[in-house]
């Protein structure tokens, strides 16, 4: 699929989106509000939602629709997430406390059915920002570490055990019925819609070449065309961790952008277009918020090495690579999205052409100042997302359908 009928490229062939998913959002607590009364667009991570007007006012073009979780409180400390996992919050992220189905057999598996945390319809308050629908429910293979614990997942993929299959089969049923879910909610195609998991770690691939194609691709395909047969949006696929080996074939998906974790071994923008050509969109394949952290430290050299890998990831969303976790993080986004916002789409060229150009780089980094933020956190933090009402197309909250009688249908698949 070629990226030039997507209008939110722009002439420049590159746009921003900050804070509409599970990987570039914010921490609960970031900015002066406390995120919309606990709703949150990860059960176990903790990233809250934000406005249309909070993300154009630090340069994103999208604005997110899509479900959000209604926090289900555990013990102190604790969450419980969609799967019945629950989860310790912690400083540098959240980890997995008890997986519902460790040590389960293959019957307890196909009966589960967790009893699930309310869910909100977040909708798009401004109509000048393209709409991206994010599903928050983890993939294939993060539900499964959701469920299972990760160790003992990958060590039965290994042994093609079928207990993996099961657990496999399982997460493909509910997350294709939840995206389905999400579209039909939805009063119309938004601009692009996501799929995200995890590969691999900053280091390594969780999977063999050969386990990726045996036991995941099918299974991501078939809910990539699940999605297709429901909305004519784009699809994008997001892909944490180093999972260079799956990213050409998640690719030849016919996915319109594809995601990927910059801090993630051998995930360089050159690697990148080199393996998957210039046919398909990367999300995330620089660092947004390191480009705002170099031009308020007055690093030339950095803010032109980030700058020139932005120019030659096009087409490109330029987005922060993880998880905004501080005030001080969402100003560096900002700032980062306004410098490109100065180069025009000469400049662009020939950041990507040839690399850093000196006289560029010095004429944009004259409307930075060096140790001057874009704008103080609580003026870009964010105002309350627009929630579908009682007197909307939908009740005020919604229950995700779990499978029901479909455990058979999953259960016959081994």
């Amino acid at each position: 699929m070629s990226p030039e009928p997507f209008p939110w490229l722009g002439n420049k062939r590159l746009c921003i989106e900050i804070g509409c998913t599970a990987f570039t959002g914010l921490t609960l607590g970031v900015g002066s509000n406390t995120l919309n009364d606990g709703l949150s667009l990860s059960a176990s991570a903790g990233v809250g939602l934000m406005s249309g007007k909070s993300g154009a006012s630090v340069g994103s073009a999208f604005v997110r629709t899509g479900f959000a979780y209604e926090a289900v409180p555990g013990s102190e400390g604790e969450i419980v997430d969609a799967y019945g996992a629950r989860w310790h919050r912690g400083v540098e992220g959240s980890s997995l406390v008890q997986a519902p189905l460790a040590g389960a057999d293959l019957h307890a598996i196909h009966a589960y059915s967790p009893a699930t945390p309310r869910l909100w319809l977040q909708i798009s308050d401004r109509a000048d920002m393209f709409e991206l629908a994010d599903a928050p429910l983890p993939g294939l293979v993060a539900s499964c570490f959701a469920l299972r614990g990760g160790w003992s997942f990958l060590e039965e993929c290994a042994d093609r055990s079928p207990i993996a299959f099961a657990l496999l089969d399982w997460a493909e049923e509910q997350i294709s019925s939840f995206y389905i879910q999400l579209i039909r909610s939805l009063a119309h195609d938004p601009n692009l819609i996501i799929y995200h998991d995890e590969l691999g770690t900053d280091l390594s691939s969780y999977f063999s070449e050969r386990d990726f194609r045996d036991l995941i691709l099918p299974r991501m395909r078939r809910i990539l065309e699940r999605i297709r047969s429901t909305t004519s949006a784009p699809i994008g696929v997001f892909i944490r961790g180093s999972a260079l080996s799956a990213l050409s074939s998640v690719a030849e998906l016919g996915v319109a952008v594809l995601g990927v974790d910059c801090n993630a071994r051998g995930n360089t923008v050159k690697v990148l277009r080199n393996l998957l050509g210039y046919g398909v969109v990367l999300h995330g394949a620089a660092d947004l918020v390191a480009l705002g952290r170099a031009l308020t430290d007055g690093d030339m050299r950095g803010t032109a090495i980030l700058a020139s890998e932005f120019a030659e990831a096009r087409p490109a969303i330029a987005a922060p690579s993880a998880v905004l976790t501080s005030d001080a993080d969402l100003s560096a986004a900002a700032r980062g999205s306004s410098f490109l916002s100065v180069l025009d789409p000469g400049d662009l060229e020939v950041l990507g052409r040839i690399g850093p150009e000196r006289r560029i780089i010095e004429r944009a980094m004259m409307c930075f100042p060096s140790g001057v933020e874009r704008a103080p956190a609580h003026v870009v933090a964010l105002e309350r997302p627009r929630i579908l009402a009682p007197a909307g197309a939908l009740p005020r909250h919604v229950h995700m359908e779990m499978a029901g009688s479909s455990q058979a249908d999953v259960g016959g698949k081994l």
